[in-house]
């Protein structure tokens, strides 16, 4: 009888857990409002290094890049790559003209350029997906984990017609920037995650302009 009893007990205590559990489901959002908070969120003033990752990306291998915007204006450097030949490649936006260098070579001429393969291509997913009116909208605090550690992130999921697009973002609730961002479009999924992610406030003299080579 008094293994009945604990049984009965801890069933209880599970049934509560469960049931705190589901409470914290996602909330329905008005999907305009979801998505003024992410394009606010992602054209944000910022500095950050993102790990890029996604199925059909061309190299087979995720590439790190850390990225500098301020107002129309930003700044591409590929840090890490699965392809060589991709590392130390840099993208230059001054607000009307790009261009395109190694900031590894010693003497190279920036060619003109708008695009930085295949960074610029998962940054222009997003840009598609933020411009795209959503169908539906939720949001939800959860937490992601950083190391050993976990950090609180808001994460607001944008939902298209037909359900085969879909755009979630995981913002700081402090700065209110992009922690990771998860997008999905025709069944292709991709992951941004944030090494490193804070506004931009002083950037140093020179970042978005043309490298001058001797």
């Amino acid at each position: 009888m008094a293994n009945f009893r604990a049984d009965i007990f801890y069933l209880m205590i599970f049934v509560i857990v469960l049931g705190n559990t589901a409470c914290a489901a996602p909330l329905p959002m008005i999907p305009q409002t979801a998505q003024t908070i992410l394009v606010e969120a992602w054209q944000a003033d910022q500095n950050a290094v993102w790990e890029i990752k996604w199925e059909a990306m061309p190299i087979g291998g995720a590439v790190v890049a850390e990225t500098w915007r301020m107002g129309k204006k930003y700044r591409l450097e590929i840090l890490e790559s699965a392809a060589p030949a991709l590392i130390g490649e840099t993208l230059i936006f001054d607000g009307q003209q790009g261009w395109q260098y190694n900031r590894l070579a010693e003497s190279v001429t920036p060619m003109p350029s708008f695009t930085l393969s295949p960074v610029t291509d998962a940054f222009g997913m997003i840009d598609q997906l933020l411009t795209t009116p959503p169908k539906t909208a939720c949001q939800q605090q959860t937490s992601l984990l950083d190391g050993a550690k976990s950090r609180p992130a808001q994460e607001i999921t944008l939902i298209f017609e037909n359900n085969s697009k879909q755009l979630t973002f995981w913002l700081d609730p402090k700065t209110k920037l992009p922690l990771q961002i998860k997008f999905v479009i025709k069944g292709q999924e991709g992951w941004l995650k944030a090494r490193r992610s804070e506004p931009l406030i002083h950037p140093p003299d020179g970042l978005f302009k043309k490298r001058l080579f001797p």
